[in-house]
């Protein structure tokens, strides 16, 4: 594996680096080059292990523990580079968050919270149970099944192909046996493929006429009866309209009768940011003056109120001089903080917070009256009266803001923000293994199937990132490291926060995306400062902007 082999530099014993890097290659590997304790925060979005759109990048390694092994392993390379008292965000997916929490454990972290990110985005995936039952082949078509499963094996083997050679063909995905094997050997999903599959599949393999007339005759399940027509999101091509005529039906047994309105899965709305650190040197003000890291940016990360009708903090008074109100029937009024309310562990796009503010209701907290206690441990106490706020319930989290967009509403990366600087590279498809003419590859809200020029199925929104990047800035900056730097975004969201980053990027489409995002970036931030394009040597092996971004 080839990379982007660049030396790092420090300025102080504390190791804060001058400039900011990127690399090409497997990140275990080239981590070994790093310095012990060098690094000051860590932000990633590993892969989760669920084989995400077909990724080889994203499988599960062999199963479960071979996956939470391999990322141990990373991790524990990560560990070497973090200085004492670093923060580490690690981004998981609720399925298997647990791998990803016991990795960063078992590398010597401690985990001390979990960011949830809420957003309306997500669209269900969930297969209808009762329309599963209709689709089921009756006893007799299970015999015509099976006689064409079989004459389909007869002709594979004669030619000695493998599923993963025929999914090759199609342009499956070639993980596991992939759709071939519902076609040739699948027992719990009794699949065929569509007509025009079949047509190329006999091409391939060499069937007889025979076989044509067993397929094109054989019908699957109980035909479900037309109960009237519907409008929503879909139709063939790359378009996303939202009026498009569809069928409504009814169930066709008594079995999906009473299995109607049953599914297999939640509307994918959170996903975790686990909040970790390596423990610190003696105590966070001990590491904090030997490593120049501990604790978090709580004040960068508040969240915004209106300070003028809020009050947030109740005024006390106490005639017992022996608590920790040190006057004598001296009032004292705590006020709010003038920068914000404190940062929750829960962070909402715009559109979850409209919908929780929704359901909520203006709520009213805080608001209390004059109260006298007594024979309390503080003696006599008195409560004096504060104004308490008012408003939806997202008030007390953070809420991300929302892009213009031609959608209800953007809650992950926008089409503009995900493309920014990628206005050369060529369009491709996120999804190889999803095209028109295969299951769910006609379906525009399958948005493996559009083409894109960053084509990258995990974008992260640069408005969450730039706030992750604020939670975790040190007093001086700090590095960032990203060793699953993906498309570049918390490159992106470093630059604009003021901190120094440290990327790598195993896929060599993936990196040079990177690239050219974080260049825009560059650019972007130049041209509103000084309104002047920076200086690139496009003859360099490192390309380097003005403001020190090393390419």
């Amino acid at each position: 594996m080839k990379w982007h082999s660049l030396k790092l530099t420090f300025n102080n014993q504390r190791g804060e680096m001058k400039s900011s890097k990127i690399y090409h290659g497997d990140c275990k590997d080239i981590m070994k080059g790093f310095e012990d304790n060098s690094i000051d925060t860590l932000i990633t979005d590993p892969p989760a292990g669920i084989s995400f759109m077909g990724k080889k990048w994203d499988s599960d390694k062999g199963g479960r523990d071979q996956w939470i092994e391999w990322f141990t392993g990373i991790m524990t390379e990560c560990y070497r580079v973090l200085k004492p008292g670093s923060t580490a965000l690690v981004w998981a997916l609720p399925r298997t968050s647990h791998w990803t929490a016991t990795a960063i454990e078992d590398a010597g972290f401690r985990i001390n919270d979990i960011i949830n990110h809420i957003f309306g985005q997500g669209f269900p995936k969930s297969l209808d149970i009762g329309k599963q039952l209709d689709k089921m082949y009756t006893p007799e078509q299970i015999i015509v099944f099976n006689m064409i499963r079989n004459k389909f094996n007869k002709f594979k083997n004669k030619k000695g192909l493998s599923l993963k050679e025929i999914n090759k063909f199609f342009n499956f995905a070639i993980n596991g046996s992939g759709m071939a094997g519902h076609w040739f050997a699948n027992i719990t999903q009794q699949t065929l493929p569509t007509k025009d599959q079949y047509f190329k599949l006999k091409k391939l393999l060499e069937f007889d006429n025979e076989l044509d007339y067993l397929f094109i005759n054989l019908k699957k399940g109980n035909e479900r009866p037309i109960i009237g027509k519907g409008k929503g999101a879909g139709t063939k091509g790359n378009t996303f309209p939202f009026e498009h005529d569809y069928n409504i039906t009814a169930p066709a047994t008594s079995e999906a009768v009473l299995w109607d309105g049953y599914g297999t899965a939640l509307k994918p709305a959170a996903e975790n940011w686990i909040l970790a650190m390596k423990p610190c040197e003696g105590t966070y003000a001990q590491n904090a003056l030997k490593w120049g890291v501990a604790g978090l940016n709580i004040d960068g990360g508040r969240i915004d109120c209106d300070l003028e009708k809020e009050d947030l903090l109740r005024g006390r008074k106490s005639d017992n001089e022996t608590t920790y109100f040190t006057k004598k029937s001296a009032d004292i009024h705590l006020y709010p903080h003038t920068k914000g309310r404190f940062p929750a562990n829960l962070i909402l796009d715009s559109e979850s917070a409209k919908v929780m503010d929704e359901q909520s209701g203006v709520l009213k907290s805080g608001k209390t009256t004059n109260k006298k206690t007594k024979n309390s441990i503080f003696g006599t106490r008195f409560m004096m009266a504060q104004n308490g706020s008012q408003g939806g319930a997202s008030r007390f989290f953070k809420t991300l803001p929302a892009e213009p967009c031609r959608f209800k509403y953007q809650s992950k990366a926008s089409k503009s923000e995900r493309n920014r600087g990628c206005e050369g590279l060529e369009e491709k498809q996120q999804d190889l293994s999803r095209k028109e003419g295969n299951p769910g590859g006609d379906n525009p809200r399958n948005r493996g199937v559009h083409l894109r020029q960053n084509h990258h199925p995990c974008v992260k929104p640069l408005a969450l990132m730039e706030y992750l990047c604020t939670l975790t800035r040190t007093p001086t900056g700090g590095i960032v490291l990203d060793p699953f730097m993906g498309s570049g975004t918390t490159g992106i969201a470093c630059k604009n926060t003021g901190r120094d980053f440290i990327g790598i990027e195993k896929d060599p489409e993936y990196f040079k995306i990177a690239k050219c995002r974080i260049n825009a970036a560059d650019i972007i931030k130049i041209n509103k400062s000084i309104n002047k394009k920076p200086v690139i040597d496009n003859n360099a092996n490192i390309r380097k902007s003005k403001f020190g971004f090393n390419y």
